[in-house]
């Protein structure tokens, strides 16, 4: 029912949201993203992608498309760099592995390091475009035929932040006391843990948010009390770790189109 009387464009011609989508979901050019990785000192990064020609019967030549590969941080998607890619001719149905280098995004420019605080890790994101070379009988040169954005941040884990186990992250009930009442939080630098009588939750200053951390206690307050009378033992679990939890998403609901069928 997404098409249903709406259509895809205006009655005066003019192009709604939805027609990006279904050029998205026919364009015949993939983009996939096989790995990145930051140089020592986090200055440049190295991507490798995989695109795919998905025509049929057309090869894919240098002076028919161009690629071109941008590079952008989680802030309004702001580019900081812009390049070519070299790509050899595709055959139909045909792929081929390029590597792209770029640079990191300069410090403290996106979300996330608030008061100039370093150490954070952005989102980092590439976005591939293949542009006709020349002008044909259906468009003319310059006409974006395929867009691929992809983020890069999942292939950094290694360096993104995250909070300790909880053998040194958390102890109940705290040290000095019985376990507190009120919600304390906490800045950790990276990230901020706010804790409570029985679980602590650290969420990531640099990825919009993300739960990082969840550890909380899985008995009741008596068996807490029981347990507690051994001295100097974690009873502490774990739930969510090394920054596997949910990240705030601001997008729309799914539609017929992100399910594949355009």
């Amino acid at each position: 029912a997404n098409f249903n009387i709406n259509g895809l464009v205006l009655p005066d011609r003019t192009i709604k949201p939805c027609m990006h989508e279904v050029k998205y979901f026919y364009q015949p050019i993939a983009v996939h993203l096989l790995g990145a990785k930051a140089a020592p000192g986090g200055d440049t990064v190295t991507v490798t992608i995989r695109i795919t020609n998905q025509f049929i019967h057309q090869s894919v030549t240098h002076d028919m498309i161009r690629f071109e590969a941008v590079f952008s941080t989680d802030t309004a998607f702001d580019a900081y760099e812009s390049q070519a890619i070299k790509c050899p001719t595709l055959e139909p149905g045909a792929g081929e592995e390029v590597t792209v280098e770029g640079r990191m995004p300069p410090k403290n420019a996106a979300m996330g390091t608030e008061g100039g605080k370093e150490g954070c890790i952005p989102d980092v994101w590439i976005t591939v475009r293949a542009i006709l070379g020349k002008t044909t009988k259906w468009a003319d040169e310059g006409h974006v035929v395929a867009t691929e954005r992809l983020s890069l941040t999942d292939s950094f884990r290694d360096a993104l932040p995250t909070a300790p186990g909880p053998q040194t992250f958390l102890r109940f009930p705290p040290a000095g006391g019985d376990a507190a009442k009120d919600l304390t939080i906490e800045d950790c630098g990276d990230y901020v843990a706010v804790q409570g009588e029985d679980f602590k939750l650290a969420f990531d200053r640099g990825r919009l948010g993300g739960l990082i951390s969840w550890v909380a206690i899985p008995w009741s307050r008596q068996e807490w009390a029981d347990l507690a009378t051994k001295p100097d033992q974690e009873f502490a679990i774990e739930y969510i770790w090394d920054g596997h939890g949910p990240s705030v998403c601001f997008v729309r609901a799914p539609t017929d189109n992100d399910r594949g069928g355009a």
